[in-house]
């Protein structure tokens, strides 16, 4: 599994993050994405539930449940993440009541890692008639 975390300051702004990493199709729990709460210097307990919503590139929204533990939170990205190329969204919030905090926002590139055609590499034509055949 890969992990990537990042630093979120409670006191600013949620920058959207762009994920120095690969992300492939057909994976299943193959990224870790994580953060880092603090006011200043000083480490911030997440409060609450924390989720993710992964937007794909289809424009289908896929939840994840998240962990929390002193001031980290995460989420591994579920096989439904993975299951279309293109730009995926990752929005990891916590829940405590009715209070719903984004705690930080990234952007990633699924790459498509197989087609629904194969090549089987044993199978050899020796010549053009044997094809045309």
């Amino acid at each position: 599994m890969i992990e990537t975390w990042y630093n979120q300051d409670v006191k600013q702004a949620v920058r959207v993050q762009y994920l120095d990493g690969n992300v492939f199709s057909q994976d299943n729990k193959g990224n870790r994405i994580g953060v880092y709460l603090f006011e200043g210097s000083e480490p911030v307990d997440v409060a609450g539930t924390v989720s993710a919503n992964i937007i794909r590139a289809d424009g289908a929204t896929v939840a994840a449940t998240g962990t929390s533990s002193g001031n980290a939170a995460y989420v591994d990205l579920p096989s439904a993440a993975y299951a279309v190329p293109g730009v995926i969204s990752v929005i990891i919030k916590a829940t405590s009541g009715s209070n719903i905090t984004t705690l930080c926002a990234v952007v990633a590139n699924v790459y498509q890692s197989t087609t629904d055609s194969t090549v089987d590499p044993g199978t050899v034509i020796p010549s053009i008639n044997a094809l045309l055949e």
